[in-house]
């Protein structure tokens, strides 16, 4: 049997009986329906076992005739010599802790901090800071001490906690701590308590955002002199070092305190002749939700709608989204508009099918744009998450509703009330 299948270990499904797997006449493309290409769910029962079925299921199939063949651990489908060496190595890290909680990493990305900071907390998390006590690891040599205090081995623990640098920098901060005592037996845990300082160290919930940055700067700027003292030679003054992260800290505090209270980008209405569809997508534990919402250039909501579908990753769920975006338009008799989502992997993939960053949406792309009549004229464009307020809150009403089908706007459902039609970002939910 022909491997085919991306998402199945070995890409082969399980046949119910091993007569099913004699089949050299049988072809993928007898297993669908060409009218519709739609899975022939009957002959899939009969011939494969429950899950290889549900698998099969979550393949959108596409008019397009060619084969291609797609390197899986890659999201572009294209093998590269990173990507083959990631794969190789994967199995390393396939009972790490820290990869099995999707969690931990997640509340790390959500951090108030800058990209930059995250990726550092990232990277402090997985031990992967090239210091001497890490690469001796990997390439046994002789440790050396720890280049801004001469004392102790290069290891972050030392670095970190026990330098005397990293001493007095949490000692003169606004939360004085006997950072020695910080024990931990591996740095997640260090990661744990900037992620939770209430939990961990007592520290009020309105001081949180503050000690996390004064943390992650700190870490930051350490690293950083180590990293100078280390291949440059340069000399610290301990106290500088310590004034340095705290006039650090509150330049970073002030300057998102800024950013979170300035004006936040709004829906705007398109062009006169023009209609606007917004979509967005759910992931829920056990299913997917997608919904689209149409407005016309005076920003009333003309149509909604929503659908409920099987579990899949966001961006699929994003491009089954723009699939189910469309056909507002055409049924609507609509001949110019714009989408508009908050996925870029997306609308690049619109806006350019061949060269999609992500291999798995691309056959629900290509069956989004051929859904498109040739007479209409469309843009796709990137939106920020609050300039996508609307379908992004009906999606969620769709989920806690299990809501599937055309919503009504006149009169709104009993758990939609529209607040103003010139808005879209003013629809309520009551749920």
């Amino acid at each position: 049997m022909t491997p085919w299948i991306p998402t199945i270990p070995l890409f082969k499904p399980s046949p119910r009986s091993p007569n099913n797997c004699h089949q050299p006449s049988l072809l993928i493309s007898d297993l669908f329906h060409h009218e519709t290409l739609k899975w022939n769910t009957v002959m899939l029962q009969a011939l494969f076992e429950k899950d290889s079925v549900r698998e099969i299921s979550k393949i959108h199939v596409s008019k397009d005739p060619n084969i291609k063949y797609i390197w899986t651990p890659s999201c572009s489908g294209r093998c590269s010599t990173s990507s083959a060496y990631l794969s190789a190595i994967s199995s390393r890290y396939s009972t790490n802790a820290i990869l099995a909680s999707s969690n931990f990493w997640k509340s790390i990305w959500k951090l108030n901090l800058n990209d930059r900071l995250r990726l550092f907390l990232w990277k402090i998390a997985w031990n992967i800071l090239p210091t001497k006590e890490r690469l001796n690891s990997i390439f046994p040599s002789n440790l050396e001490a720890c280049p801004l205090c001469k004392v102790l081995e290069d290891s972050l623990q030392h670095l970190f906690f026990n330098c005397s640098f990293a001493r007095i920098i949490w000692r003169s901060s606004s939360w004085p701590l006997d950072s020695t005592a910080l024990n931990f037996s591996n740095m997640r845990d260090w990661i744990n308590l900037i992620l939770y300082p209430g939990a961990m160290l007592g520290i009020p919930i309105e001081d949180h955002h503050r000690f996390q940055i004064f943390a992650s700067v700190a870490c930051d700027i350490l690293w950083s002199s180590r990293n100078k003292a280390y291949h440059d030679g340069t000399t610290f003054d301990d106290l500088q070092v310590s004034r340095n992260v705290n006039k650090l800290t509150l330049e970073h505090f002030e300057a998102w305190h800024k950013s979170s209270i300035s004006l936040v980008e709004k829906w705007i209405p398109p062009p006169p002749g023009w209609f606007k569809i917004n979509y967005d997508t759910a992931i829920q534990d056990s299913f997917s939700v997608q919904a689209a919402v149409c407005c016309n250039n005076s920003g009333n909501i003309i149509r909604m709608t929503s659908q409920i579908s099987s579990k899949c990753l966001p961006n699929i769920g994003e491009a089954m989204a723009v699939l189910l975006a469309v056909p507002l338009a055409s049924s609507s008799n609509i001949k110019k508009f714009i989408l508009e989502g908050d996925s870029l992997v997306v609308i690049l993939a619109l806006l350019n099918p061949n060269f999609s960053q992500d291999w798995r949406i691309s056959p629900i792309i290509l069956k989004t744009l051929d859904s498109i009549p040739a007479s209409s004229s469309w843009r796709a464009r990137k939106v920020n998450r609050s300039a996508n307020f609307c379908a992004h809150s009906v999606t969620h009403w769709a989920a806690t509703r299990f809501s599937s089908g055309s919503i009504p706007i006149t009169p709104p459902t009993p758990s939609i009330r529209i607040v103003s039609g010139k808005d879209p970002s003013s629809l309520v939910l009551v749920c």
